[in-house]
């Protein structure tokens, strides 16, 4: 059947034109004086005629006006605290090396150490409280910090160790070689520690850490490795500089 003034083109064929509609009738004609051939794919914004609303031209639904809203939802979840490791939910303890060594043995005290790894801490966006792993002839770093039961990490999120028991054990998962600032140092660096494996005294401490001379006593050093090393090393006098400080998070 031909509808009038328009003859069916060549590929149209005649068994489809008893299921048109009258819509689909006029668009037929429409789309012949166009010299669009019939079939599917030859849609008019966006409808196909065969096919019907389902059939969508280049992807687009034209049934869907743009809002000019995007509705989508940023897959990245950012869980760290300036873009270090995040521990405030309780599932681990964060620790560093300081990035920047000492003048020398008199720190001060061990509340004076304390109170230096949180302002490096605090200065680095890390958030949370702070102790210096350190200990002197009255306080030792086993009784003065938290005994987590959760793992201590890097603060690049590198396990250091499976909690308290397991870092007191004598050696480390990895060595505290990792700033405040997640920068990895490029060699071995030695830190005031005054301190034993199990966290312990080391029986010499700089006079409690208020001694900057070359005379005795000396202090306890330990060295950023992974080894037993890590906290009990050597003796060194107490006027020497750029020495560090681990810092672990309560």
């Amino acid at each position: 059947m031909n509808i009038p003034g328009h003859p069916v083109k060549r590929g149209l064929s005649v068994s489809v034109i008893p299921r048109l509609n009258r819509v689909q009738v006029g668009l037929l004609g429409c789309m012949l004086a166009l010299g669009c051939t019939l079939g599917a794919g030859c849609g008019f914004f966006g409808y196909d005629p065969l096919l019907g609303d389902a059939a969508i031209d280049a992807g687009m639904d034209a049934t869907v006006p743009d809002t000019g809203v995007d509705s989508g939802v940023d897959s990245g979840v950012d869980t760290g605290v300036d873009g270090g490791l995040d521990c405030s939910l309780g599932t681990c303890r964060r620790v560093f090396v300081t990035s920047a060594g000492l003048s020398n043995g008199a720190i001060g005290g061990v509340l004076a150490a304390d109170a230096y790894c949180q302002a490096v801490a605090t200065g680095a966006g890390l958030g949370s409280t702070w102790k210096a792993w350190l200990s002197d002839s009255t306080s030792t770093a086993a009784a003065r910090l938290a005994h987590s039961v959760v793992p201590y990490l890097l603060t690049d999120g590198t396990l250091v160790a499976n909690g308290w028991t397991d870092l007191v054990d004598g050696t480390l998962a990895h060595a505290i070689d990792v700033t405040e600032a997640t920068d990895t140092l490029a060699s071995v660096v030695e830190v005031w520690t005054g301190t034993t494996t199990a966290g312990a005294y080391a029986a010499v401490s700089c006079s409690d850490w208020t001694n900057a001379t070359s005379a005795m006593p000396s202090g306890r050093v330990g060295r950023t490795t992974a080894a037993s090393q890590w906290t009990d090393f050597a003796s060194r006098t107490c006027d020497l500089a750029l020495l560090r400080l681990y810092c672990f998070e309560q």
